[in-house]
């Protein structure tokens, strides 16, 4: 090999070197724009959320009719996922009195919003984020449980067309509509207190279990493998207010 030819395999093998350094930097930084811009999706979403858990909470608190709240979806996609509502089973010690809230086979549509493997949903009056195979509870459901009293509004949202969908990027309005409410009560007759079984199956079981337990309730069956976790407390009175609440999103 002349020195020429040697010099020229040089120059070849180094220039090669540059372009796979450039190259992979490139594809990694694109990939980091790719990741952040969705987190910032995401968060701005959390916050969308965040929002309509307010306004929902006014239609079954503070019993407002009707509320909208805007959506930009940016890349994402808006729809509904009919999910199992949260159950409460109410028993009286010592006798044979119970009571299940709410009745049978009670299910809701949760407004659930996807971009890549994130999601953001809002189910039972929680807002609740997830990627991958993690979720946290952002906003939690206003329940008031303690020994002396608990009141848990259940917040059952029904889509008129639960198999819809919309992607992005329009920018959308959710609007919620009372369709029924209802208040039921159950205090015990001979005993001091009721002791109450609250069973949610969910695919974000997990942030469930982990609100649960900062709410101090003991853990009954842990399932959250198979999406299912039952948490139990006492409580001397319970209340529920079960509200009918119709979503629909609007281009």
């Amino acid at each position: 090999m002349t020195r020429g030819q040697s010099e020229t395999l040089g120059y070849v093998l180094v220039f090669s070197l540059i372009m796979l350094t450039v190259g992979t930097v490139y594809v990694a930084g694109f990939e980091s724009i790719d990741d952040a811009q969705q987190d910032a999706q995401v968060d701005n979403m959390g916050r969308a959320f965040d929002v309509l858990a307010d306004n929902v909470r006014d239609n079954h608190r503070y019993g407002a009719p009707r509320r909208a709240t805007e959506i930009k979806l940016g890349d994402g996609s808006l729809g509904f996922r009919t999910v199992p509502a949260v159950r409460f089973e109410v028993t009286e010690p010592g006798t044979t009195r119970n009571a299940t809230f709410p009745g049978p086979n009670a299910t809701v549509d949760a407004l659930t919003y996807r971009s890549g493997d994130a999601e953001v949903v809002y189910s039972g009056g929680a807002v609740i984020r997830a990627r991958g195979d993690r979720a946290t509870m952002a906003s939690p459901p206003r329940w008031v449980a303690d020994e002396t009293e608990t009141v848990v509004p259940i917040v059952l949202t029904n889509a008129g067309q639960p198999d819809r969908s919309l992607g992005g990027p329009n920018t959308l309005l959710v609007r919620s509509r009372v369709q029924s409410r209802t208040v039921s009560a159950f205090a015990p007759r001979t005993a001091d207190h009721v002791t109450v079984n609250v069973t949610v199956t969910s695919a974000y079981a997990e942030a469930w279990s982990r609100y649960f337990e900062s709410e101090g309730f003991e853990n009954v069956t842990d399932e959250t493998a198979a999406g299912g976790v039952t948490y139990q407390f006492e409580t001397a009175r319970f209340a529920v207010v079960e509200t009918q609440i119709a979503v629909t999103m609007q281009p």
